[in-house]
């Protein structure tokens, strides 16, 4: 007897049954994220060593303020017409994605509000 299953909008012919409904479905990300991200990472770890305990320098913390500075000056360079740092030579929204995923790691870690010294909210507080 062939049935069709439905689980997390995947048909399975005859296969066992798998409740992923609420999870993550992360094989809907782009691999070449990630991958942009790595590179960018691996090329940084030259000129900001690892911590002593192996995490990475950015793991840290850095403040808000230079981040998004970070990542402005390279939206710039994007709109600008330059696709590749200089340092790296990684593409320049590479950089951009590190620096917003290292924010969201930031605020889905508890570090967040430390680090957050942004000048305009300070203003509009």
């Amino acid at each position: 007897m062939s049935e069709n299953r439905e689980t997390n909008n995947n048909k399975v012919k005859d296969g066992a049954l798998r409740w992923s409904d609420g999870k993550l479905e992360l094989q809907r990300v782009p691999t070449s994220i990630s991958n942009h991200i790595a590179r960018v990472l691996q090329k940084a770890s030259k000129k900001y060593p690892d911590n002593e305990d192996g995490t990475a320098n950015w793991m840290k913390g850095l403040d808000l303020n230079g981040l998004v500075g970070n990542l402005e000056r390279h939206i710039e360079d994007f709109k600008n017409g330059d696709d590749y740092d200089k340092d790296t030579g990684e593409h320049v929204l590479a950089h951009v994605a590190c620096n917003i995923a290292f924010i969201l790691h930031y605020l889905d870690n508890g570090i967040y509000d430390k680090l957050d010294n942004r000048m305009f909210r300070k203003i509009n507080d």
